[in-house]
């Protein structure tokens, strides 16, 4: 049986979509960083990054959120440039460093966070999504970028594919690699990426406005008794559209 794929492409602005199961929001507590780019939860940790200009630094902090509302700074990395983007798996963060390409950094001590690796990217390396052996890196005007990380210390371009338009976000799901394109509303790629080293464009959905983030949400309604996939598409000026099968 087919499950239903919600894809959300967040454009220009990020605004809440309210749904029926998840109406009541409340706010718990904070941790103020200034120039906050991304979030990742895994465990009691949340790992950020946060993005400056100079002289104010950039880079990458982590904080203890096992007291929701009281979070506790724990450890940080300065790094160059903006940092936009980070996927945690396993004892390490993947982090994208715009012109400086793909940081990893050893977490398995929150408390002193440590580069191991690193691998330059043509473009500007804005976000990233790991499965497996392989990171995905959005790298904006230079595409889709995939990198081989089997070695952590030693990460190594294993492919690249054009994906013609300003490639900001993307997301892993099976053999597919979902990715948000914002230039002349280039809008949604999807590329098969059973192979790794040869990643293949299997579909394209050219949005009504550019397209700067993608998410997939796996979901299977109550009481529903005809499945639907379905793409959300959120816009700029508060435009919404949503498409499916």
């Amino acid at each position: 049986m087919n499950i239903p794929r919600i894809i959300l492409i967040a454009i220009a602005v990020l605004f809440a979509v309210q749904i029926s199961y998840g109406q009541n929001v409340e706010y718990v507590g904070s941790a103020s960083v200034f120039g906050a780019t991304d979030v990742k939860i895994v465990g009691n940790y949340a790992y950020c990054t946060y993005a400056n200009q100079i002289p104010v630094p950039s880079g990458f902090i982590i904080f203890d959120i096992s007291t929701p509302s009281s979070p506790v700074y724990v450890g940080q990395l300065g790094l160059p440039e903006y940092v936009t983007g980070v996927f945690i798996s396993g004892s390490y963060a993947y982090v994208t460093n715009d012109i400086y390409g793909l940081k990893i950094i050893n977490v398995s001590n929150p408390a002193a966070p440590r580069e191991v690796g690193s691998c330059d990217t043509p473009g500007w390396a804005s976000d990233i999504c790991v499965s497996g052996d392989y990171a995905y890196v959005a790298d904006a005007p230079n595409g889709l970028q995939i990198i081989n990380i089997s070695d952590p210390t030693a990460p190594i371009l294993a492919s690249s594919c054009d994906t013609l338009g300003y490639t900001c976000d993307v997301y892993i799901m099976g053999d597919y690699a979902y990715v948000a394109d914002a230039l002349d509303h280039a809008g949604l790629k999807i590329f098969n990426i059973s192979n790794p080293a040869a990643p293949i464009l299997v579909g394209n959905y050219i949005t009504p406005v550019d397209a700067y983030a993608v998410y997939i949400l796996v979901w299977c309604p109550r009481n529903i008794l005809t499945l639907q996939i379905e793409f959300v598409i959120l816009g700029h000026e508060e435009e919404f559209s949503r498409f499916g099968d």
